[in-house]
């Protein structure tokens, strides 16, 4: 009878590897296998010890004993997998990963490790080809506990990569698989907005809000506008239905939307009112009491509000923007030096770090909370 592996054992060997005295722990962990034979636990121990000895290929013959004797232990298979990434392997590694699906594993992730990989190459599986959508999107969503959680690190991704194609393709794909889910209607939404398909986009938001009530979709909904309108009775019918939901949105008392820690988002694009040739303050405002009336939350003032305004100081400007990205801050920056200071304090609102050629003037202000951007003045 094979005697029992004796945690101190383990321990001991686990000793070695943190101090990278790679030779003792392999020693020791060929000690062990001689004692109590090729144990999983045991074999993951010699596996790491050999590729930090001597590089990832020489763990793989012991991480595939490991895999297989557990041949659905999803961390064992990942683990094997992962050791094939870094020896150079990647479709071998994707192969482990698929073998594990067929055989009915689930693991949230292997699903996006496999569902990156297949993505990023449209590898080859028993000569089938793997192409970018629905069969991709299928096995992401397959393996996480969640449907979505395989795809939307991924939609994600690609998106801020600057590959609107396939984010959009890949949520497009979840939502046909998932027609029944008002998240991924409401992401749809907001990355066909961005491309300028504003009816897409309606239809998206739509469904989410038709689905779940979702108040993220149903103010998306009500802000959505054309990025080029031909008249300005076209100008004046969209900025009538604007208005007319911020004004559904502002009197539904059970409107709440979480806009302050980061969990959803909000994609809107309020800069395109500013080309209607139209005083955007009365709308503006309308936007800031539907906000504040979804998140309170969101109620912030300016540190400098604190001090009154009086006859014998400058009227206070606040500027908010990234000083460095868009160009209307770049202009904004040259700006206050050409105005008079006497009459003038300048209040800089940032959420990216300042010029050096402005960082001299400005000074740190309080932050406004521990979720939105530091307040910065320059005066």
């Amino acid at each position: 009878m094979t005697p029992p592996i004796v945690p101190t054992d383990i321990a001991g060997i686990e000793d070695c590897l943190a101090r990278s005295a790679w030779a003792e722990a392999r020693a020791g962990t060929v000690a062990l296998l001689d004692r109590h034979g090729p144990q999983v636990p045991l074999l993951l121990l010699l596996a790491r010890a050999a590729e930090g000895g001597e590089g990832p290929a020489a763990a793989l013959p012991a991480y595939a004993q490991a895999a297989a004797q557990a041949p659905l232990d999803a961390a064992v298979q990942e683990a094997f997998a992962r050791a094939l990434e870094r020896a150079g392997r990647p479709q071998d590694a994707a192969m482990v990963r698929f073998t594990l699906f067929s055989r009915g594993g689930r693991d949230p992730d292997m699903a996006i490790g496999l569902a990156a990989y297949l993505f990023d190459s449209g590898l080859t599986i028993s000569g089938d080809r793997v192409y970018d959508g629905p069969l991709f999107a299928r096995l992401a969503m397959i393996f996480a506990p969640h449907p979505l959680l395989g795809a939307l690190p991924l939609i994600s991704r690609y998106w801020a990569a600057g590959d609107g194609r396939r984010a959009i393709g890949l949520a497009r794909d979840c939502a046909a698989l998932l027609p029944g889910d008002a998240v991924i209607w409401r992401i749809l939404g907001s990355l066909v907005y961005f491309h300028g398909r504003v009816e897409e986009a309606r239809a998206a938001l739509d469904a989410a809000v038709t689905l779940s009530g979702d108040a993220h979709a149903r103010i998306m909904r009500a802000l959505l506008v054309e990025p080029v309108m031909m008249s300005e009775a076209e100008i004046a019918t969209c900025r009538a239905g604007i208005e007319a939901g911020l004004a559904d949105l502002i009197a539904d008392p059970g409107l709440r939307a979480d806009l302050v820690s980061g969990r959803d988002s909000i994609v809107v694009n309020l800069f395109q009112f500013a080309y209607h040739g139209a005083d955007d303050r009365p709308l503006m405002e309308k936007i800031a009491r539907m906000f504040d009336h979804a998140d309170p939350g969101l109620r912030w003032s300016a540190p400098h509000l604190s001090v009154p305004a009086s006859p014998g100081r400058p009227r206070r400007i606040g500027i908010v923007g990234s000083l460095e990205i868009d160009s209307i801050s770049r202009m904004l920056r040259f700006l206050p030096p050409a105005l008079a200071r006497r009459d003038l304090e300048i209040h800089y609102f940032s959420e990216t770090p300042v010029l050096p050629a402005v960082r001299p003037r400005v000074r740190p202000l309080p932050s406004m909370n521990s979720t939105c951007c530091c307040s910065r003045t320059c005066s």
